[in-house]
C-alpha cells in the first residue's frame, strides 16, 4: 500500500517549503498536495505541484477544486499538469470560498474525470461514508481511477470496508483518506466534529486496511509538522 503525507498550508514560505521537503525525503519521494483547504487564500496545489515534481523529485498528488475555474481553466490546468509530469490528481468541487463568489461554468468533478483521463492523468474522486450506496454507486459510475474513501475513523470500519468493495468491484482503485489525531491537534479535530485517528493507532489501522485499499493519504490538519515528527516512527514500516 503507498502511503502519501498530506502538506500543511502555513502563511510562511520558508514553513511551507521546508516542510515540503522534509515530507518528501521522509515518505520515500512522495507528498500529497490539498487546493486551498476549507475555501481560504492560501498555496495552489496544481502550482507547487509542479514545483514539487520538477525541483524535488516528488511523486505528487495534486488536488484541483473545480469551483474556482470556469470549464475552461480547469482543462487548461489538466492538460498542463499532464505536459508537465504531474499525473496524479485528486479531483474535488471544494469548499465555499471565503473570498469572492463560485466560479459559473464551473466543471463538475464526475465530467473533470474523463477528460483527465483522457491526457494520461490518473483521476481520482472522493467518497463519503455519510453516502447512501445509491449516491455511491452513482459516483462509481464516473470511472476514477482511484476512490479516496474519507472520514475513517476507528468506529465505522465496517461501513469503509463496505465501500472498498463496492469501489473494487467497479474496476476502480481504493484510497483512503485518513485524518490523524494528535496531542496538539485533538481539540481542533473535535471541535470541528472531523473524523479521526488517533496516532498512536494509526498502525494498526493502516494494517487493517491496507489488505484491500491501494493508497492512503494522511493528514494531520492544525499540527502541520507532526507527519515529519512522531507519525513517521509511529508508521515507519509503511514507508
Amino acid at each position: 500500500m503507498e502511503v502519501y503525507p498530506e502538506l500543511e498550508p502555513s502563511r510562511d514560505r520558508r514553513v511551507i517549503m521546508n516542510r515540503l521537503e522534509t515530507l518528501i525525503k521522509i515518505y520515500n519521494g512522495r507528498v500529497d498536495i490539498p487546493d486551498i483547504p476549507l475555501g481560504k487564500p492560501s498555496i495552489s496545489s496544481p502550482v507547487i505541484s509542479v514545483y514539487a515534481r520538477h525541483r524535488l523529485g516528488a511523486d505528487v498528488i495534486a488536488h484541483l477544486r473545480v469551483v474556482d475555474h470556469n470549464l475552461l481553466s480547469t482543462k487548461s490546468i489538466i492538460k498542463t499538469l499532464s505536459y508537465v509530469g504531474v499525473r496524479k490528481l485528486v479531483l474535488l468541487r471544494g469548499d465555499p470560498p471565503r473570498q469572492g463568489e463560485i466560479c459559473n461554468n464551473y466543471m463538475q468533478p464526475e465530467e473533470a474525470v474523463a477528460y483527465a483521463k483522457k491526457y494520461g492523468v490518473e483521476a481520482g474522486l472522493l467518497i463519503s461514508p455519510r453516502r447512501t450506496d445509491e449516491e455511491i454507486m452513482s459516483r462509481l459510475s464516473a470511472q476514477a481511477d482511484i476512490y479516496y474513501i474519507t472520514r475513517l475513523s476507528e468506529d465505522n470500519f465496517e461501513r469503509i470496508e463496505h465501500i472498498g468493495r463496492l469501489i473494487r468491484e467497479s474496476g476502480s482503485r481504493v484510497g483512503v483518506y485518513v485524518v490523524v489525531a494528535t496531542a496538539r491537534n485533538r481539540e481542533y479535530l473535535h471541535a470541528n466534529k472531523i473524523p479521526s485517528v488517533r496516532a498512536e493507532n494509526l498502525d494498526k489501522v493502516l494494517e487493517r486496511v491496507a489488505g484491500w485499499a491501494d493508497r492512503a493519504i494522511l493528514s494531520a490538519p492544525g499540527d502541520g509538522d507532526a507527519l515529519a515528527r512522531e507519525i513517521a516512527g509511529v508508521i515507519r514500516r509503511w514507508i
